[in-house]
């Protein structure tokens, strides 16, 4: 339980968790953004005072006739599936990363009580060896020999432990401490059976596989999205007012010739992309 309270909290206070869900949260800003209508429709009066006054309004709609609203929700509704999959990622990643800090945490302070231990049995090697050096049954050379072991047995230890506090500010980095102090790792790992038609299911959920296959879905609607928007967009404009001192009214319509531009390149670098 306490392991599992650590990781929730590493998961819920990490600047890069935060930050995948700030830009989950921008993905489906954009997606709700893409689901609103393309053109809003425009009003014009025109007064002209001459020999007559004239007096004309005209309300113009361009309409959405190649369907681009629908390809761009599509691309958007896309791109929020794959910023999900990038959230579960980076929370994976991150989780991994506090357990294996963990684990490096513990081994170097396991390393660290080993040669606390193994310079105090040098010590007492030195100290036997110096005791029967003055009763003759130790040679000097003995004793230097028993000294040198020490020195380097007290480096090894500054060394551990100097490689301990290393550990624990980059643990520290990731997560809090809490309270209790740093939960331990359990020594045994479950044992999983696995037949291999439920392996492909569990390789086929990891999240870098289906951020994959998202950023397929996200390009293909971007090459629709593309090729629908080389496809002009018409306008109708309703007239009406006074001309002459005559009551007018009529209708209009537009529609852009794409022949300087027909837009095939932004097609072609999306096909390219995907």
């Amino acid at each position: 339980p306490e392991l599992g309270r650590l990781i929730e909290t590493a998961l819920r206070e990490h600047p890069r968790v935060l930050a995948a869900e700030a830009e989950l949260e921008r993905e489906r800003a954009l997606a709700r953004a893409a689901s609103r209508p393309i053109f809003n429709p425009e009003l014009e009066l025109d007064v002209a005072s001459s020999d007559t006054d004239d007096t004309l309004l005209r309300v113009t709609q361009t309409l959405d006739v190649a369907g681009v609203r629908g390809a761009r929700g599509r691309a958007a509704d896309a791109r929020v599936g794959a910023g999900v999959e990038q959230l579960a990622l980076t929370r994976r990643d991150l989780a991994v990363e506090v357990l294996s800090t963990l684990g490096a945490y513990w081994t170097a302070n396991e390393l660290a009580a080993l040669a606390e231990r193994r310079l105090e049995l040098l010590q007492r090697v030195a100290d036997i060896a110096e005791q029967r050096a003055r009763v003759g049954d130790a040679t000097q050379a003995d004793v230097n020999l028993a000294y040198l072991a020490r020195v380097q047995a007290t480096m090894d230890g500054a060394r551990a432990a100097a490689d301990f506090a290393a550990a624990e500010m980059v643990l520290q980095a990731l997560v809090s401490e809490p309270r209790g102090g740093w939960p331990g790792l359990p020594t045994e790992l479950p044992r999983i059976d696995v037949d291999s038609a439920a392996l492909r299911r569990l390789v086929t959920a990891v999240p870098e596989v289906r951020l994959r296959r998202l950023a397929v879905e996200v390009a293909d609607a971007d090459v629709a999205l593309r090729e629908r928007e080389r496809r002009p967009a018409p306008s109708v404009r309703l007239v009406g007012g006074e001309e002459d001192d005559e009551s007018l009214i009529g209708l209009g319509f537009s529609m852009p010739l794409n022949v300087r531009n027909r837009y095939t390149a932004e097609v072609d670098a999306a096909r390219a992309e995907r």
